[in-house]
């Protein structure tokens, strides 16, 4: 998709300061409103602005869905088109874009809609194993400087139709905007029975490599 086409979706109306560290010699950018990715940002101590870039992200999916790509490059594709849009309005910025997909016997998942769609969806994942990816990107100007797509194995239990009702009815507010409809740092951790991959890529962001970047290009100390 063109640039021009995805910087009209950019809202760069909301501001804000996460956190600070008087070590970093820079300012980075989140492009993302995701509270679970600034959370892990700012618990890593780095000082950042999250500038959400608001894509239509079912339409680019769609649309990369339809011409045969995996689900590794529509994340890429979905993360990168975020931080290149945010960048191009903060020049010389490093700006973090991110996306997450839950994919399951070959069909990808969309966050739930409503609480019904939720109970769905989770019906449907009890007792299987699924797979998240989570994939990173840094752009720079407009154009990607480093990514990383990782992809974590996620096995559920099998629960009782009355406690995934309660679970959903008791949690919506927060699993609302989550892929899997779960937030397994809190009640969600529930669900597995077993998982494997990265803590942090499963809660939305492949945290360490992007550490390791931010410090192999001395935007860390």
């Amino acid at each position: 998709m063109a640039d021009r086409i995805i910087k009209q979706f950019c809202n760069q109306k909301h501001t804000q300061v996460i956190h600070k560290d008087i070590n970093m010699a820079h300012t980075l950018i989140l492009a993302s409103a995701s509270r679970s990715r600034k959370k892990l940002l700012s618990n890593a101590g780095l000082l950042f602005e999250a500038r959400p870039c608001d894509l239509d992200e079912r339409s680019i999916s769609d649309d990369l869905v339809r011409t045969g790509a995996p689900p590794k490059k529509v994340a890429y594709v979905l993360a990168s088109e975020k931080a290149k849009a945010v960048s191009m309005e903060n020049p010389g910025k490093q700006v973090i874009g991110a996306d997450q997909l839950l994919v399951f016997q070959g069909r990808i998942f969309s966050k739930p809609a409503n609480r019904k769609n939720a109970v769905r969806q989770l019906a449907t994942l009890a007792g299987n194993e699924h797979r998240l990816i989570s994939a990173v990107v840094v752009a720079v100007d407009g154009v990607v400087a480093w990514h990383h797509v990782t992809t974590s194995k996620m096995l559920m239990r099998k629960f009782s139709d009355a406690w995934l009702q309660n679970y959903v009815e008791k949690n919506w507010r927060k699993i609302r905007h989550c892929v899997g409809a779960y937030r397994i740092e809190k009640e969600g951790a529930r669900l597995f029975k077993e998982v494997q991959g990265d803590i942090f890529s499963i809660q939305g962001l492949p945290l360490l490599p992007l550490l390791g970047y931010l410090c192999d290009i001395g935007e860390l100390p």
